[in-house]
């Protein structure tokens, strides 16, 4: 499930300029090491990992914050597909192939970019209250 690898791919990234930004008065080895012992180890994308990854710079529950939903789809759907998504590719993954048919694909497309767009505004507002700059 590449859409799966690529969303992990993302999440670590936001997280890490993030980090690179919020801490800025830390040492560049002292923000390695704590990429190092987070998005590092993140694995997967999960809704309890990006919640734990993104507690370190101050956005506790980021799964569950008010801006994560948009029309027709609550935050309860938002967390329920990003399970259903992870859990497909950990199946395909390990041995125990399931099957995703082409609507199922799109569908899971358009989630997975309209989820990193509030993933990255809710970020960016953090990072902005933090820094009194707007990163992105």
């Amino acid at each position: 499930m590449l859409l799966a690898a690529a969303f992990e791919a993302y999440v670590e990234d936001v997280y890490d300029l993030a980090v690179d930004r919020i801490f800025v008065a830390a040492t560049p080895e002292q923000r390695k090491a704590l990429k190092k012992q987070t998005s590092g180890r993140l694995n997967n994308a999960d809704v309890d990992k990006v919640n734990f990854l993104f507690f370190h710079v101050g956005i506790p529950w980021i799964m569950g914050h008010r801006k994560m939903h948009w029309q027709k789809f609550g935050n309860d759907a938002v967390q329920k597909t990003l399970k259903r998504l992870v859990e497909t590719r950990n199946s395909n993954a390990h041995g125990k192939p399931k099957a995703v048919r082409k609507p199922t694909a799109v569908a899971w497309r358009g989630f997975v970019a309209r989820l990193a767009d509030r993933i990255d505004e809710v970020v960016a507002d953090r990072v902005e209250e933090k820094t009194s700059v707007r990163p992105w």
